[in-house]
């Protein structure tokens, strides 16, 4: 909420934890003990830490330790790096180029070199401080580092398999196809928050492109993080050769982007909604519509999820 409040909004910034609260698969993960909620609530940490340090020598430092625990608690973690880096490029990108060094010698031509941006500090922290985190905070390592942060990584790309059910079948070995991930992540919300995501990603894409084209706007950089952030979680699962076992547990941090994303869709619509009924009121009734319109849209995208969360209530949230 904090990190939401001031650039999106304080509807956006609440209504982004009841969507994350409303979703009955995510409820469920949440209950369970395992590492994939707990790995999604790191990533998403990294990132809001990430987009307010900007340049930030000490706030960077703050990233890389929180990127080194997110690594510690779950190999996916390290790929969030990489919406960082792309929302990185895009707003820094004007700053490759080339330049002339030294004068003209002996009729020969300037030397030229090439100019870099600059580059945030917590990617700098990320780098170095967060594998050393990643290992101080696990003893076990520490007697056969090499070899066992190998055993840690070959465990994860030999894992053993856990039944999915998918499309009438039960899948073990070989594995469900990617298409399955793609199913799961989405076909397992409600079809509401789906929608309004869809407009929230919308959004976002306009933010990637005024990110490209010079803008320097917090607003832009959190929505170009979340639609990235989810579609890279999903994206690796369904486009890549690894395991793919336990349904939607694979790619967790998609969920609270799709969140943010929901509730950012959400606004919009309660905004038009409310623009044109109020269109012709006064000041007065136009602040009391407006409130009534954002209520009533919450109510639609929250309902069918509380109601799917009360049906499977009691660790029947794979049902859903």
């Amino acid at each position: 909420v904090r990190w939401l409040y001031q650039p999106l909004g304080g509807v956006v910034a609440v209504g982004s934890v009841l969507v994350l609260l409303c979703l009955p698969r995510f409820f469920l993960h949440s209950e369970v003990a395992t590492l994939d909620v707990p790995v999604a609530a790191m990533i998403l940490l990294v990132t809001a830490a990430f987009e307010r340090a900007r340049d930030n020598v000490r706030a960077g430092l703050v990233v890389g330790v929180l990127f080194g625990l997110a690594t510690a608690t779950k190999l996916n973690a390290p790929f969030a790096v990489l919406p960082l880096l792309a929302v990185t490029l895009l707003e820094r990108w004007r700053g490759f180029g080339l330049e002339n060094v030294g004068g003209d010698v002996d009729g020969k031509r300037d030397l030229a070199s090439l100019r870099l941006p600059s580059v945030p500090p917590s990617l700098w922290w990320m780098a170095s401080v967060g594998p050393l985190v990643f290992v101080l905070v696990w003893p076990w390592l520490w007697p056969h580092l090499l070899p066992r942060i190998g055993a840690y990584v070959a465990f994860h790309l030999r894992h053993y398999p856990i039944y999915l059910f998918y499309d009438g079948e039960i899948w073990e070995k070989p594995f469900a196809p990617g298409m399955a991930s793609v199913v799961l992540g989405f076909g397992s919300v409600p079809v509401v928050i789906v929608v309004s995501a869809a407009i929230g990603a919308l959004k976002a894409f306009g933010s990637i492109k005024l990110l490209a084209l010079g803008a320097t706007n917090s607003r832009h950089r959190i929505l170009a993080l979340c639609l990235l952030q989810g579609l890279l979680s999903v994206g690796v699962v369904a486009l890549s050769d690894v395991p793919r076992y336990g349904g939607e547990k694979l790619f967790m941090p998609l969920f609270p982007f799709l969140a943010v994303l929901s509730a950012v869709g959400a606004k919009e619509v309660a905004d038009i909604v409310g623009g044109w009924l109020t269109s012709s009121r006064s000041s007065s009734m136009s602040v009391a519509t407006r409130c009534v319109t954002v209520a009533v849209v919450c109510a639609a995208l929250l309902t069918p999820g509380v109601v799917g969360i009360g049906k499977t209530w009691g660790g029947y949230g794979l049902s859903y």
